[in-house]
């Protein structure tokens, strides 16, 4: 009877990487992931999320998927985000590497800032004059922002 000695069994490890680790809306990154002691073709599952956000903030990229590693224990995936126009805040994107496909045993996270580059307008009107007699004229003067 064979009987396999676990102590020297190596123990995978898991990294995740973005780059850049913030962006503006309308700009991209790339989620790098890097394993090792794990086999290549393994299959691991990853996902984005965070208070606020939906696939609707991605133009180009899914807010999950799953990938195999490759021959030298990474693989990447990349995101553009959708330049909304909507004035959000600044937002936290959690990106989670699972085993699973029901996302329950989490490996590893990391995070990005997305900085809000849509501002609401502002709007400002001003008379040349603050009252005016019957027959004379005016200016008036509207500004805005945005």
């Amino acid at each position: 009877m064979l009987i396999a000695d676990l102590s020297t069994t190596p123990i995978p490890t898991y990294t995740i990487s973005a780059d850049p680790s913030s962006v503006n809306e309308g700009e991209s990154f790339t989620t790098t992931i890097a394993t090792t002691n794990l086999k290549a073709g393994s299959k691991l599952f990853w996902q984005l999320s965070g208070t606020g956000i939906s696939s609707q903030d991605f133009s180009l990229g899914k807010a999950k998927g799953k990938d195999s590693i490759n021959n030298d224990g990474s693989f990447s995936f990349s995101h553009t985000l959708a330049d909304d126009k909507t004035t959000e805040g600044a937002e936290t994107i959690a990106i989670k590497l699972f085993s699973d496909s029901k996302s329950r045993n989490l490996l590893a996270e990391d995070s990005i800032i997305v900085h809000d580059t849509s501002t609401l307008p502002t709007y400002a009107i001003s008379a040349a004059h603050s009252s005016i007699n019957e027959g004379e004229s005016f200016t008036s003067t509207v500004a805005t922002t945005n």
